[in-house]
């Protein structure tokens, strides 16, 4: 599975998924998108799901997963 954590998501995190590949946002140069955008260019990179870290004031978050096709 290709995971993509973005901006908020504690990196070590990593270790507990073990056997997938997971980038972070910095890593594939999309640091700069917002929530929307983030979520489409990682669809259309094939990533599997997308964590989220909440921020201040944000509700907790989770994930999202894209579906596939």
């Amino acid at each position: 599975m290709r995971i993509l954590f973005d901006q908020g998501t504690p990196v070590p995190l990593r270790k507990f998924l073990s056997g997938h590949e997971v980038k972070t946002a910095y890593q594939q140069g999309w640091s700069t998108l917002l929530n929307g955008d983030l979520l489409r260019v990682a669809e259309e990179a094939g990533f599997d799901l997308l964590l989220r870290g909440t921020e201040r004031g944000e509700p907790p978050g989770g994930a999202t997963i894209a579906p596939r096709n």
